[in-house]
């Protein structure tokens, strides 16, 4: 699908958010995301504040439905996907893929050396799909402080860690 922009969101796309998280969950199978996980959404609040620093990218159809979204966060000094979704019927069809792209530059334009991301390591449309875009499982040996604090997070939400990987991709510079 190439009818569609990625760019900051606006403030009119919060409620977007959070029905693409619904809608996105609904793809994953109960044992890996149990129903009280897939039934959390960004708040407003987070989302406005997302928003307002610059850390919230959304795709846009041409009629201005938002279509998927990326929120960014720091970890360890550095950008942090900390979540991806795509509407189920516009998936696989390069619209991760922008989102993805959209957040490694927003990476590369604050300056960081890398751009991490917690994922299903098993699921086709998570590690193998970031695997695919350059990215790299860091191993458990490897985790800094940060890394440590989300794994438990993820842990403490029901996440079996067993079944998720960190992953990391550098950030050439002088790449544009």
């Amino acid at each position: 699908m190439d009818d569609f922009v990625v760019e900051p969101a606006s403030g009119i796309d919060f409620e977007s958010v959070a029905t693409l998280e619904l809608a996105a969950a609904k793809m994953f199978d109960p044992a890996d995301l149990v129903p009280a996980i897939a039934a959390i959404t960004t708040s407003t609040e987070e989302a406005m504040a997302a928003q307002q620093e610059g850390r919230l990218i959304v795709a846009r159809t041409s009629e201005g439905k938002v279509i998927g979204f990326a929120l960014l966060a720091e970890l360890d000094g550095h950008t942090h996907l900390e979540e991806l979704d795509v509407a189920p019927q516009y998936g696989r069809q390069g619209t991760g893929r922008a989102l993805v792209c959209a957040a490694i530059e927003a990476a590369r334009v604050r300056g960081d050396a890398e751009i991490t991301l917690s994922t299903f390591a098993h699921v086709p449309w998570n590690a193998p799909f970031y695997t695919s875009m350059g990215f790299g499982e860091i191993p458990p040996g490897e985790y800094t402080q940060g890394m440590q604090v989300l794994r438990r997070s993820e842990s403490e939400l029901g996440l079996d860690l067993g079944k998720r990987i960190v992953m990391s991709l550098r950030i050439d510079p002088a790449r544009a």
